[in-house]
């Protein structure tokens, strides 16, 4: 993954938990528990408007409801510390433990109802 991209994938993270995650601890967890579709679709409306082929996610992350962002075959996630011992940049292969039940806009219609 390009370094420029997870630089960018860090400042979004930080926005989100500034903003959101911080203002309501009782709705999200201070490992980003349950802002995880909030915060990938955020990360994937930025990297599409600097360029890049960001796709939003719903599925499962070893088991667990979840969303991240795809870039071809590698998914960027910057909410799975709710998971664990994660870097605030998790970047991996695109296949288990994650697991997609929907990608693109149907997943973001999914999330937003």
């Amino acid at each position: 993954m390009d370094e420029s991209i997870v630089r960018v994938a860090q400042v979004v993270r930080g926005e989100v938990r500034d903003r959101i995650v911080l203002k309501a601890p009782r709705q999200f967890g201070l490992g980003m528990m349950g802002s995880c579709a909030l915060a990938a679709s955020a990360l994937r409306r930025v990297l599409n408007r600097l360029g890049h082929e960001a796709v939003f996610v719903v599925g499962f992350y070893d088991g667990m409801h979840h969303s991240w962002v795809e870039l071809g075959d590698e998914v960027l996630d910057i909410t799975a510390t709710q998971f664990g011992d994660f870097p605030e940049v998790h970047v991996a292969p695109a296949r288990p433990p994650y697991e997609h039940t929907l990608r693109g806009p149907r997943a973001l219609t999914h999330v937003n109802g």
